[in-house]
């Protein structure tokens, strides 16, 4: 008949939260294609729906180096940093787009802040080793690549960031 009963307002918060699940896997499976473009409008209206979801945020950052909107990328990290301060991969986005925009220093002093604060974790050694490398610190680079073959020997990932490095 072209409407619709009106729905309870739990029913309604579940076809909400379907429906947000629903896009964010969308703009992730783009993501895991680089398509890049149709990723980001998915991640920028999912934010203006739930602005206390931060990954929706991390992924557009993430969408955002991954073309080249290297300043668009800093002023969302640093956004989502100014809601979330105390989350540390905020803290790693920011860095790796102030270097990816050419501010080495203020990427540096980020990383600073993100390597006092997460102190010795290994979950953070892979990206501190990429980001080192990108900021030109191949020795802390080096650090953290032996941190990463430490934790796990038989993980590639951790020899190949200690080959690059050493390259």
């Amino acid at each position: 008949l072209g409407y619709l009963a009106s729905l309870p307002e739990d029913t309604k918060a579940r076809i909400e939260f379907v429906s947000r699940s629903s896009r964010s896997n969308l703009a992730v499976s783009f993501m895991s294609r680089r398509r890049y473009e149709e990723a980001m409008p998915l991640f920028r209206t999912l934010m203006a729906e739930s602005p206390s979801s931060s990954h929706y945020a991390q992924g557009l950052i993430q969408c955002q180096n991954a073309i080249g909107e290297y300043a668009d990328a800093a002023a969302t990290a640093r956004e989502l940093l100014a809601r979330d301060p105390g989350t540390p991969e905020n803290r790693l986005l920011l860095a790796q787009a102030l270097v990816e925009a050419g501010d080495v220093n203020a990427s540096v002093q980020e990383t600073a802040v993100l390597e006092a604060s997460v102190g010795e974790k290994p979950d953070f050694a892979t990206g501190l080793a990429g980001l080192a490398m990108l900021q030109g610190r191949y020795a802390v680079s080096a650090k953290y690549a032996a941190r990463m073959v430490a934790n796990d020997p038989k993980d590639a990932h951790g020899h190949l960031a200690l080959a690059r490095v050493e390259l």
